[in-house]
């Protein structure tokens, strides 16, 4: 299955919960099929068992089903107890670095509240200049759990999803290495669309993990080369802690990220639509690339059509002014055989340093088709 969140368009801004009936397809309204249910992915989670079974019933029977046009897509879990991410936990992102393998796992955090959904805005802040791209599979706990044993351990997992670790490298640099301010700004967590549950997806330690910035390929590498697999993180962290149902973990990047480059590469925007500082560089995103499929990504056209501090719509926006793009690319997460689809919209425009320099404050920047899916494909 794959469950979203989401709000209906137009009527009331309550959070609902759905499951896709197909490929980035209709959502059936599991709230109207069952007005018992919790409104909250992570209360369904909490209901154990019979919440999941609600969910395939519902599914099965084709009723409540809201056209996907009329909803808002959210993050696939907008209030977990934690978000627990994983440093250098590919080998080749090891490498790239020229750092030994890690012999445990490398733990810090965001702060649930920098967490995003597919389609929002990614605000660039004005502190920093350095914003860079970090794709990453993502799962969430489903059942509560302390000192799990490894065998035991993927059956904690609810379902898996996709996240871009966004980081403000310069903050990482920063007072002995500020890792959780550099990662914790407001939206520099995207998350989802959807969350695929485990009987949705053969291996997850056997998946391409790709990632396109302007049409170049930036990250390719298999979650096999993760050194600490999922069983070992849950089991590894669930010493420290409880793990409760919606806790999220990120399972780290592997290499290509900006910082690493020679010279480095951080994302940017082609042009500001006002204004009398101009930035160069690159629009960019990140999601996962099949080997099977080729977009090219637009580059993306400014409109200084809209004045300043208010959105296409005529919304006022008085504490940020608005830069319209548009950008098309394809990207896919994928193992071999039976495709589970779901896609996901990364809003993830960012400013250069002049342009940061010439407004003095956050700048909110939207995307207007920078599409990236994610496929399953079972193995045989």
């Amino acid at each position: 299955m794959r469950l979203v969140q989401f709000q209906p368009k137009g009527g009331p801004r309550e959070i609902r919960i759905g499951v896709e009936e197909s490929n980035g397809g209709n959502i059936i309204d599991l709230n109207a099929f069952d007005p018992t249910l919790p409104h909250t992915m992570r209360g369904l989670l909490e209901m154990g068992p019979h919440g999941m079974e609600t969910a395939r019933r519902a599914l099965g029977s084709g009723q409540h089903v809201v056209p996907r046009s009329q909803v808002s897509i959210l993050s696939p879990i907008t209030n977990p107890d934690k978000v627990i991410c994983v440093g250098m936990n590919y080998e080749d992102h090891c490498r790239e670095q020229n750092v030994p393998l890690p012999k445990e796992p490398i733990i810090f955090n965001k702060f649930p509240s920098c967490i995003v959904g597919p389609y929002d805005d990614i605000i660039y802040p004005a502190v920093t200049t350095e914003v860079d791209w970090e794709v990453e599979l993502a799962f969430v706990i489903g059942k509560t759990g302390k000192l799990i044993e490894e065998k035991d351990a993927l059956g904690y997992i609810a379902g898996f999803t996709v996240a871009d670790d966004v980081s403000a490298r310069d903050w990482q640099k920063r007072n002995g290495k500020q890792w959780l301010l550099s990662k914790t700004f407001d939206t520099f967590c995207p998350l989802g669309p959807a969350l695929v549950t485990p009987d949705a997806l053969s291996d997850p330690h056997n998946l391409k993990i790709c990632c396109r910035v302007n049409g170049e390929v930036v990250q390719d590498s298999n979650t096999n080369k993760m050194i600490f697999k999922t069983a070992k993180l849950i089991s590894w962290m669930s010493q420290f802690t409880t793990l409760y149902p919606g806790d999220v973990f990120l399972t780290g990047t592997p290499p290509g990220v900006g910082v690493f480059r020679k010279p480095p590469v951080f994302l940017k925007v082609k042009g500001l639509a006002e204004g009398p500082n101009r930035a160069e560089s690159l629009l960019a995103f990140t999601g996962f690339e099949p080997a099977t499929f080729r977009l090219p990504v637009q580059i993306p056209s400014l409109s200084a059509t809209t004045p300043p501090g208010k959105t296409a719509s005529g919304q006022t926006s008085p504490d940020s002014r608005w830069v319209y793009l548009g950008a098309t690319g394809l990207c896919q997460l994928m193992a071999l055989l039976d495709i589970f689809r779901f896609r996901r919209v990364i809003s993830l425009m960012c400013l250069s340093s002049a342009a940061l320099s010439f407004l003095g404050r956050p700048l909110r920047l939207r995307s207007s088709t920078l599409s990236v899916s994610l496929c399953f494909f079972k193995r045989a």
